[in-house]
């Protein structure tokens, strides 16, 4: 029950509070809104007249066309046709590499 008188009040402040501040809409707000909807309204009307006047072109749309793979003359290549990665094929690699080169960094640094 006490749940539901806390609600009801909150809802009614806010409802009040909501009233109030309808009531102080400042005149200048009001003028601007009334330009902008005025200067709305014109454009759309100017927008539809044109239309009618001269309206734009359409066309059948028309899906994508079918284009043939250029043909390929091997004579031209450059060297084999491999694609090289300088990279890893896996993480584990990567990491055995990283290892490797720190023991050897860490074993020269204790020999010197």
């Amino acid at each position: 029950m006490s749940l539901n008188k806390s609600i009801e009040k909150i809802k009614k402040e806010y409802l009040d509070d909501r009233e109030k501040r309808r009531g102080k809409v400042c005149i200048h707000n009001i003028e601007t809104n009334k330009k902008l909807t005025h200067n709305y309204r014109k454009r759309v009307e100017n927008f539809v007249i044109n239309m009618l006047e001269n309206p734009l072109p359409s066309t059948e749309y028309q899906g994508p066309t079918a284009h043939s793979i250029r043909d390929e003359h091997p004579e031209k290549f450059i060297g084999d046709a491999q694609i090289y990665v300088k990279g890893f094929k896996h993480e584990k690699d990567r990491i055995k590499v990283s290892q490797v080169k720190y023991l050897r960094k860490h074993l020269r640094g204790t020999k010197t």
